[in-house]
């Protein structure tokens, strides 16, 4: 997954509760003691939130071992298969072809 990024400064941010506590040190002071007392956000606050993850999900991939296999499967974020592809314990297993062979009478 690439990481969730400050729309306004880049700086970079471990997940979106410190996201959103950065974005408020943007705003007023006034704002920042209403984020620290009962944590609203602004809406400008809650837009920044939604475009840094949007673009978090956009530029993301899951990428899943093919079993038996030296590949691996990529799937974007916001495909609509990435929840299937994103379950932990799945296994994707690639079988060999299994070529039949006819006995043939001389």
């Amino acid at each position: 997954m690439v990481g969730l990024t400050c729309p306004r400064c880049n700086k970079d941010a471990e997940n979106t509760r410190d996201l959103v506590a950065h974005l408020v040190t943007h705003q007023s002071q006034e704002i920042q003691v209403i984020y620290s007392s009962c944590g609203a956000v602004t809406k400008e606050v809650n837009e920044q939130l939604r475009y840094a993850t949007d673009v978090q999900i956009k530029n993301s991939i899951v990428k899943r071992k093919i079993e038996n296999r030296l590949f691996t499967i990529n799937v974007a974020v916001s495909s609509p298969s990435f929840p299937f592809h994103s379950m932990q314990k799945l296994k994707i297993y690639m079988n060999q072809p299994q070529l039949k062979f006819q006995e043939t009478s001389t």
